[in-house]
């Protein structure tokens, strides 16, 4: 990925002057950070079907848990609560490891920390803005006009 403009040296200006419209685009897309910008390749399709193997079954792996809390979460707390007393840390580390803990009460997927929220680039957060609350609604040029003029009007008044 290229991280400054040095690194391309005029080519990107040498595109825009020979009329190169797909090396431009091409050293456009090195420059940005957002993946929709970059190309996309597809691979053939083949007329043999993969082989799907079941990984979790074959080394004995449990399927990820969800975030929040389950059902059976309070056996779960109990179990690592002995593991503590009886073991120690490792003990109770291991027990974490086998048996995953809830991190939060009430899952939500959509939620993001403001810690985060403030790290992301402006294309993730225009992305997240787009999606979040559904279409935004239609800005009225003319609303500011008649909120002033109420304004107006209440100061007349008092």
């Amino acid at each position: 990925m290229i991280i400054n403009e040095w690194q391309t040296g005029q080519s990107l200006n040498k595109a825009v002057l020979h009329q190169r419209l797909s090396d431009f685009a091409l050293v456009l897309a090195m420059h940005s950070p957002d993946v929709r910008d970059f190309g996309q390749f597809y691979i053939p399709e083949s007329g043999d079907a993969p082989v799907q193997a079941d990984l979790y079954q074959q080394f004995g792996l449990q399927q990820s848990r969800d975030y929040g809390w389950l059902d059976g979460d309070e056996q779960r707390l109990d179990l690592t609560a002995d593991a503590l007393h009886q073991g120690g840390q490792v003990s109770c580390q291991l027990q974490q490891l086998l048996q995953p803990l809830p991190w939060v009460l009430q899952h939500d997927a959509k939620k993001l920390a403001d810690e985060v929220k403030h790290n992301l680039p402006f294309h993730c957060l225009h992305h997240l803005q787009q999606h979040a609350g559904g279409a935004k609604p239609e800005a009225d040029a003319t609303g500011l006009y008649d909120i002033l003029q109420q304004l107006h009007a209440q100061e007349l008044a008092a």
